[in-house]
């Protein structure tokens, strides 16, 4: 529970060699000086029948006094790229093959 609001904007990706870094600008819009949890999702582009929709990799806390803004950068280095397959095993896959979204 919050009793201000904050908005989201300049998300923006980049990689440095085979880790991907996604980066997201927080402003606390409101009147009052408050904490956001920011979370990092991913989905699988074509995922298989057995594969979550949607998973929380990262989070962060941040907190902002009314009216400041403040980066966020959350770091997903390759050997997080995998999925399970049915059978139990780890499957190593590209960044490419995952859509990567913020929340709040």
């Amino acid at each position: 529970l919050s009793y201000t609001t904050f908005a989201y904007s300049a998300l923006r990706t980049e990689t440095e060699g085979e880790t991907l870094k996604i980066r997201v600008t927080v402003t606390n819009t409101g009147d009052y000086d408050g904490k956001e949890a920011v979370r990092l999702f991913r989905s699988e582009v074509n995922p298989p029948e057995n594969q979550p929709l949607k998973s929380l990799i990262r989070f962060e806390k941040v907190f902002l006094k009314a009216g400041e803004s403040k980066e966020v950068c959350f770091t997903v280095p390759a050997e997080e790229s995998f999925r399970y397959n049915a059978a139990g095993k780890k499957e190593s896959l590209p960044h490419e093959a995952f859509r990567y979204f913020i929340e709040s």
